[in-house]
């Protein structure tokens, strides 16, 4: 991997934050900045912003978002917005065409924690602090109610979700917890199937959690107080044997390429004053070999990445404004190159 250009489209009168949230769906990424109150869309064949989304006129800090495409191509984002706001005192999930028109909105109880559309564009998947709630994709109504006194923990009162993911084949539905547990959920049963346990001695919080494109793997990160990821663990799953093929220390982040060949994460470490990150990339059921390890060029510690349809790796960090894209190395560039 090599650093390509580093982007700014989004705007803020405050200093030191950044962009934390990332989705992609086909040629388009959706982003939002750490208080920021709007969503942009970015074409990536179009290179440009081609849609701005705010939090529906209210004034409210986006919380969490998602993009998907339908079937005739166009676009659908989900936004739920914070708390913040006089006219929306509590959490509220909307859902925009590509004209930036509500279609459906829909008040909460609880903070959000993640949405998610499913791949047959007719739910929506949100994420609260103790519960997943299965949404008409049209509307927004509830069907279906999922708690984490599920889980079965020892003590389900002081269990929170932490991050959540949609299956890609959309039968599945994990979300971690403040505890480190990992919740998996079936929907044709509508009960909860497993709980994954991390092997950690101390209870560790799941702060994000992404799908293998063939749903075969599950990456999970679970943060520590540590500053720059360091003491962070990305760990790989096997989801049908249910357990950790491997584990990646002092890693923040993975997400997995559209060939499902490689997994890439953010790892950091730290000698004394001395701190870097690099992006690595192994190969998947070889999960030693690592291909690459680019340095961060974007001038920042990234937080969060994501692969685009088109090959892009794409960084951001919470206290930078901008978006980095990261894309192959030239064969000139000494190192090895991806598999087609």
């Amino acid at each position: 991997l090599q650093f390509m250009e580093s982007k700014s489209w989004h705007k803020s009168t405050t200093k030191k934050q950044g962009i934390l949230q990332l989705a992609t769906t086909k040629q388009i990424l959706a982003t939002a900045g750490v208080g920021d109150k709007q969503v942009c869309i970015y074409d990536s064949i179009k290179k440009q912003v081609v849609q701005t989304i705010g939090g529906g006129g209210s004034g409210s800090a986006i919380q969490a978002m998602t993009v998907g495409s339908t079937s005739d191509s166009s676009t659908m984002v989900v936004v739920a917005t914070s708390t913040k706001s006089k006219k929306d005192p509590a959490p509220v999930v909307r859902l925009y065409d590509d004209e930036n028109s509500v279609v459906a909105e829909t008040k909460l109880d609880e903070v959000v924690v993640a949405v998610d559309i499913h791949p047959s564009n007719k739910f929506v998947c949100v994420l609260t602090n103790t519960k997943l709630l299965v949404m008409d994709a049209t509307t927004l109504k509830e069907f279906a109610t999922y708690k984490a006194a599920a889980a079965n923990d020892d003590d389900t009162s002081t269990t929170s979700f932490t991050a959540g993911r949609l299956h890609p084949d959309g039968m599945l539905y994990v979300a971690g917890t403040n505890t480190g547990s990992i919740l998996i959920w079936d929907f044709n049963s509508m009960k909860l199937a497993s709980t994954l346990k991390t092997a950690s001695e101390t209870a560790t919080a799941i702060s994000s959690l992404t799908f293998s494109p063939n749903g075969y793997h599950l990456a999970s990160c679970s943060m520590d107080e540590a500053s720059l990821g360091v003491g962070a663990t990305v760990a790989i799953w096997d989801l049908k044997k249910q357990k950790i093929l491997k584990t990646y220390k002092d890693a923040s982040s993975a997400c997995f390429d559209v060939s499902g060949k490689y997994v890439a994460y953010l790892h950091n470490n730290c000698d004394g004053d001395n701190k870097k990150q690099e992006i690595c990339m192994a190969v998947v059921k070889d999960w030693d070999k690592i291909v690459t390890a680019a340095p961060n060029k974007a001038g920042d510690t990234a937080d969060s990445l994501v692969w685009m349809e088109s090959g892009m790796l794409v960084t951001t960090s919470s206290t930078k404004r901008g978006i980095s894209f990261y894309g192959e190395e030239s064969s000139d560039g000494g190192g090895e190159k991806m598999e087609e």
